[in-house]
């Protein structure tokens, strides 16, 4: 437990993030990812559904 705190008190550091990511406990980091994940995967869908493709007409 103590090295995933230390790995996100580094990854919050080298982000810039403010000092209270850097002091926040993992079960608030596990948030932090999952709420990052999240807005990733809306991003990717609202970039695979909004992006029109390309096709082909005969």
């Amino acid at each position: 437990m103590q090295a995933f705190n230390e790995f996100f008190r580094d990854l919050a550091g080298n982000i810039g993030l403010p000092s209270f990511f850097e002091e926040s406990t993992l079960l608030f980091n596990n948030l932090f990812l999952v709420l990052l994940a999240a807005v990733s995967l809306i991003g990717l869908l609202l970039v695979a559904f909004l992006i029109p493709s390309k096709r082909r007409t005969s």
